[in-house]
């Protein structure tokens, strides 16, 4: 076994082993008498949401990937059995991050089981996604899961991803195909839905600049509009505390004088007064040359622009600048 994958088998052996001390943590189980005892739970010491769940699904969640084995080598049909929600035990572990049970339970799944959505039409990519599973997602890929499957309100994964502000999630999902101008029912891609999310994770604005870059260097587009009208810099207007976000999408080309269906401005709608003065500083500041010269070079290239970029023939800084990993003087 290689170090890396050595390092790889501790980090998700401990994320398996954090799983199962919240288990006990968050309900009444009488820890003390869990002393000296394996590290896997057994069924007398599993909360009682838990003990109702499918056999196969409770070994699946505590880790027990011997018993899961012996499962599924007796009756592999029972990887499709569901609870009452529709959820497989792929569902759950992917939900919870458990992955070497999700490794055991995608030998015994056709390509149907991987796309299987529950009772909201989640699929175990969806809760890998959401959940910020990182690796397990990568597995699910690997099977063959779906990468632009949707749910009941159309999000695929790469919405919810965006959503929860998971950068490496989002980069994984790209790599493999994911459709960053995918709608949802609110007509909104991943890249409105992540200037939205800024509501969801304040504090996290490094997070929402490298989701907002990995997206744009995949070929999303800073002008969209929703069903409303809405843009993200609309979004970002209203949710973000920062100006980051605003110089980010202004320097991306956003147009800071788009109105939407109510006929209101991102600066309009700005509740924190430093964007509202930033927006307004900027309706009235024309764009910078060098800005106009990004945004030709990105339009050109489009979707090759992280593969070209290193081709071309600027310095470094402009490289940086071209693929969003620095800002762009805005003002």
């Amino acid at each position: 076994m290689t170090q890396d994958s050595d390092h790889e088998s501790t980090t998700l052996g401990r994320s398996s082993s954090v799983f199962q001390r919240r288990l006990l943590n968050e309900h009444t189980i009488d820890a003390p008498k869990m002393a000296g005892r394996s590290e896997l739970l057994t069924f007398e010491y599993l909360p009682k949401s838990v003990q109702s769940l499918p056999h196969l699904h409770q070994m699946a969640l505590t880790g027990n990937t011997a018993k899961l084995s012996e499962l599924l080598s007796q009756d592999s049909t029972i990887a499709s059995s569901v609870d009452i929600y529709g959820r497989t035990a792929l569902h759950l572990v992917s939900s919870h991050g458990v992955y070497f049970s999700l490794k055991q339970l995608s030998k015994y799944c056709s390509k149907e089981m991987l796309d299987r959505p529950d009772c909201y039409r989640h699929t175990a990519l969806h809760y890998a996604a959401q959940g910020g599973h990182t690796q397990c997602a990568k597995l699910l890929l690997e099977s063959g899961s779906d990468v632009n499957v949707t749910q009941h309100t159309g999000n695929t994964p790469l919405h919810l991803a965006a959503l929860y502000a998971y950068p490496e999630m989002v980069a994984l999902l790209c790599r493999h195909g994911a459709d960053v101008h995918a709608r949802n029912t609110s007509e909104e891609t991943p890249f409105q839905v992540a200037t939205r999310s800024a509501y969801l994770n304040r504090g996290r604005v490094e997070f929402h600049c490298t989701i907002l870059a990995l997206q744009l260097n995949s070929g999303s587009s800073v002008t969209v509009q929703d069903n409303e009208g809405i843009t993200p810099l609309h979004h970002v207007a209203t949710y973000c505390e920062r100006e980051q976000c605003t110089a980010f999408l202004r320097a991306a080309g956003a147009n800071v004088r788009r109105r939407n269906h109510g006929n209101m401005t991102a600066a309009q709608l700005a509740r924190v007064a430093v964007t509202k003065r930033m927006l307004r500083k900027l309706r009235k500041t024309p764009p910078r040359l060098e800005q106009f010269c990004m945004l030709v070079i990105r339009q050109r290239l489009g979707t090759c622009l992280r593969t070209k970029a290193d081709q071309l023939p600027l310095p470094k800084a402009l490289k940086d600048k071209l693929l969003h990993k620095t800002l762009s003087k805005v003002i």
